[in-house]
């Protein structure tokens, strides 16, 4: 048998040196000395088995033994059998009785280095969190007992951490990984849904798929990070100081990697020993904060609903930590927003005329924490047309210094209407909290109340209304109008762009999929919610397909209003959602069976240039539609 004393270091000043370039060396000046020795012991232990899995001058199988030794070796450590320890095993000996750090925990390390010396790829997300649960959660499990953690909730906090730490870890080191030893970190399933392969971290520069796998690994790391911060426990704070620098370092490592637009290179992101220190100082001082503040909610998140409200929930809740099921009744998420593909060109259309504003600030950040830049969603709209009824109409232009009301009042005096001092006295008190409403008042009354007349009434607020509101002024809420006119409209001109998306928005959420079950979730889709049952008001459990799931600790309902009505329980909020009238929208399909567009433009500026308006033109023209 391998002797694990063979393994350490002959030259002991090699393993001093290697912890102090470290960024654990970091976290162990805020430590007491007895604990800061121990540290040191238990890293050393950590750094040798890593050196051992990863030395290359030993075959595989003399890599295999070492490590075997040492799970025998440890074995011995928890027992009477002492007289054959190593140097460092007899010093580690000492390291866990004092802490009374659980043997399982060291040979959870060894199963997780012993992974590196098989070289079959990681397949799924639930190969590759077994691997970073021995490398680095478990190294932090076994550390809280020697930093003197007191409560048992503190264990999750330390797996979550870990998790952090490694994949940031994993995102770093990628194109060193595989540059320098040919080994790739990151499941196969996963690359393959972005179209990577290992080769292509070798390239000069990484293209474009590399990047938006990389912005999922950031998101992952993100989840656990968050995860770790919510299940932080007040009490133990003081004493996870070291935890909270690593934690520190490590973090500001994965935002430099976005800041650097991802442009991960062999030259993986380091620190200088200044920067680092000044990190674990801001450490110490959010240390102080975290011991006064209550933990925060975290466990397994149910979406019911798989739309953009549905999505959009299920995203955001992931990136904050939570594990998170999405239960969606079609065979695709997006809910309402679908994509069909016109006439097997390859081409992709949205099923119906969508837009944004800069305002929806909920939607665009989750299109962002999906990987999607901006402007490769959405394209600025140059210009609004206003149509008269009388078949008259104009245009307002936009720029990057003017937006619609982001330039002034007096910026668009062409609506008719717009600039009497009713609209702008009315437009003056929304910008100012000033408006009263009354229950039930409409936007058509509160607009006579102010005294609007008739032209902006027409001209504006009921194109507004029926574009952000889908509901006509007759009906629609005032206090909501109220609150979209200055959350939108009166708040510049970044927030009151319109935005017309370049690619379907069912493209853009589907790739929530990959994002959910990327941090351990699930999109069950094809999968109608069936039934309903509360206690007390809090949603107790649900059935889809067939199956009653009650293993949630948060509940988000995304279904539509009425549908929601059919599956409650009688309460006020059945009563209240059934109550609620829908707005008909029809969508029209045309098809023709000859080609339009012939001899112009290719598929993605058709896609672009061409206004709905003059497509359907187009379509009518054409003979043989279907409707």
């Amino acid at each position: 048998m391998t002797n694990p004393e063979e393994n350490v270091s002959a030259d002991e000043a090699l393993q001093v040196r290697a912890r102090r370039q470290s960024n654990l060396a970091f976290a162990f000046f805020c430590m007491s000395k007895d604990r800061a020795r121990d540290m040191e012991i238990f890293y050393t232990y950590c750094r040798v088995l890593d050196d051992i899995a990863d030395d290359g001058t030993k075959t595989l199988p003399q890599r295999i033994a070492a490590l075997n030794a040492w799970k025998s070796e440890v074995e011995n450590i928890y027992s009477a059998k002492t007289d054959n320890l190593s140097t460092l095993g007899a010093q580690l000996r000492g390291v866990v009785m004092r802490r009374d750090v659980p043997k399982r925990y060291l040979l959870d390390i060894i199963e997780g280095v012993m992974r590196d010396t098989d070289p079959a790829p990681f397949e799924t997300f639930a190969d590759i969190k077994k691997y970073c649960y021995g490398v680095a959660s478990a190294v932090g499990l076994a550390s809280i007992y020697i930093f003197g953690f007191k409560n048992e909730k503190t264990k999750l906090f330390a797996e979550s951490l870990g998790y952090a730490l490694q994949f940031t870890n994993i995102l770093r080191d990628v194109v060193y990984d595989w540059k320098t030893m040919r080994r790739v970190y990151i499941p196969a399933s996963e690359m393959r849904a972005f179209g990577v392969s290992p080769e292509d971290f070798g390239a000069d520069k990484l293209g474009k798929n590399c990047i938006d796998l990389f912005k999922m690994l950031y998101f992952r790391a993100k989840h656990f990070f968050n995860r770790a911060r919510a299940q932080l426990q007040p009490e133990d704070a003081k004493a996870l100081a070291p935890a909270m620098i690593m934690w520190e370092i490590y973090e500001g490592i994965l935002e430099q990697i976005r800041r650097q637009n991802f442009e991960i290179s062999e030259s993986v992101v380091k620190f200088s020993k200044l920067k680092k220190i000044r990190l674990a100082l801001r450490a110490l001082f959010k240390n102080r904060k975290y011991s006064k503040l209550p933990p925060e909610r975290f466990g397994r998140a149910a979406v019911l609903g798989g739309g953009v409200a549905g999505v959009s929930a299920a995203v955001n809740l992931a990136y904050l930590g939570y594990d998170v099921d999405l239960y969606e009744s079609k065979a695709r998420l997006g809910g309402r927003a679908s994509s069909i593909e016109w006439n097997q060109s390859g081409l992709r259309l949205d099923n119906s005329s969508h837009a944004a504003m800069g305002c929806y600030e909920n939607f665009l950040k989750v299109v962002g924490l999906l990987g999607f830049e901006q402007g490769e969603v959405f394209r600025r709209a140059d210009k609004i047309e206003f149509k008269t009824r009388g078949g008259g109409g104009f245009s307002y232009g936009f720029s990057e210094k003017r937006g619609l009301f982001g330039g002034g009042f007096m910026k668009i005096p062409k609506i008719e209407g717009f600039n009497f001092k009713e609209n702008l006295l009315m437009l003056f008190k929304i910008k100012l909290s000033l408006c009263e409403f009354s229950k039930g008042e409409s936007v058509e009354d509160f607009l006579e109340k102010n005294g609007v007349g008739d032209a902006a009434k027409t001209l504006l607020w009921e194109p507004f209304c029926l574009a952000t509101l889908n509901t006509p002024i007759s009906v629609a809420d005032a206090n909501m109008f109220a609150a979209t006119v200055k959350k939108s409209l009166l708040r510049g001109v970044k927030k009151s762009a319109l935005l017309i998306n370049k690619i379907p928005y069912a493209d853009v959420l589907g790739r929530a999929a990959l994002y959910l079950e990327a941090v351990g979730g699930s999109v069950k889709t094809s999968s109608p919610v069936e039934a309903l049952e509360a206690e007390g008001g809090t949603l107790k459990s649900f059935t889809s397909g067939g199956e009653k799931i009650s293993n949630f600790d948060l509940a988000c309902i995304a279904l539509p209003r009425k549908m929601l009505a059919s599956l409650l329980p009688d309460c006020p909020l059945k009563k209240s959602a059934a109550a609620i009238s829908d707005s008909a929208i029809l969508s029209a399909y045309f098809t023709s069976p000859k080609k339009l567009f012939e001899g112009t433009l290719p598929p993605s500026e058709i896609r672009q240039s061409t206004g709905f308006s003059t497509a359907l033109r187009a379509l009518w023209k054409a003979r043989g539609f279907i409707l």
